[in-house]
């Protein structure tokens, strides 16, 4: 993620953190990581919780390839554009 430059401060990380933040977590919970160093820290893994930087590129990619899988399977071309 580091050579993508996707850091906690990309609009990316920032949706990824206004719906983290949506889950079931108590009032404690979401107070502090509002905060961006302690965001930073949940992004990175620097925390006892999960690496959320890695676990929002993982989805993301799960789901492209699936979206791509759907594709092929429906339409029998491997042939894509993804911009």
């Amino acid at each position: 993620m580091k050579n993508a430059k996707i850091t906690e401060k990309t609009s990316f990380a920032k949706r990824i953190k206004k719906e983290f933040l949506k889950g079931p977590w108590g009032d404690e919970f979401n107070t502090k990581f509002e905060n961006s160093l302690n965001f930073k820290n949940l992004w990175w893994g620097k925390t006892e919780y999960i690496v959320l930087g890695t676990a929002s590129m993982t989805a993301l990619k799960n789901t492209r390839n699936a979206m791509a899988k759907r594709i092929v399977d429906t339409t029998g071309n491997a042939d894509m554009d993804m911009y």
